[in-house]
């Protein structure tokens, strides 16, 4: 009997341990990732933004090498 009290003890603190564990590694992926993903959107929707742009300023006569000149990325002038 008293062998199953310890062994159900250390059971119990074995599992607090990683439940500690757990909430830490959660807490860091939400930190970490949440922005990052975040950011990867935003950088989409930024070069859709600019290749709209490109393709207008392209209708106007504007070269690539001026587009570049004027600060658009290279994925959106690629695209546009």
């Amino acid at each position: 009997y008293t062998g199953g009290v310890f062994a159900s003890d250390k059971c119990y603190k074995v599992a607090e341990k990683l439940c500690k564990l757990g909430f830490i590694f959660a807490t860091v992926c939400m930190v970490a990732y949440a922005p990052l993903v975040f950011e990867i959107a935003r950088e989409g929707q930024m070069i859709e933004s600019e290749k709209l742009q490109v393709g207008e300023l392209r209708n106007q006569g504007y070269s690539d090498m001026q587009l570049r000149e004027l600060g658009y990325s290279g994925p959106s002038i690629a695209r546009a």
